[in-house]
């Protein structure tokens, strides 16, 4: 996987702004709601990315 082209990680990250969306849709909200993840729980993602997530 590639954690640096990710919409998952993006969205984690608020990096999502820039991004072609459906103009019906839109791009939506940064993830998760409310609180951000720690860079641990952020960590993990990634790393799950890296490892060819489905």
């Amino acid at each position: 996987g590639q954690p640096a082209r990710s919409w998952l990680v993006a969205k984690l990250d608020g990096a999502f702004c820039g991004a072609t969306c459906d103009p019906a849709l839109g791009c939506g909200t940064e993830m998760p709601p409310g609180e951000p993840l720690s860079d641990a729980e952020r960590a993990i993602i990634v790393a799950w990315i890296q490892d060819g997530a489905p």
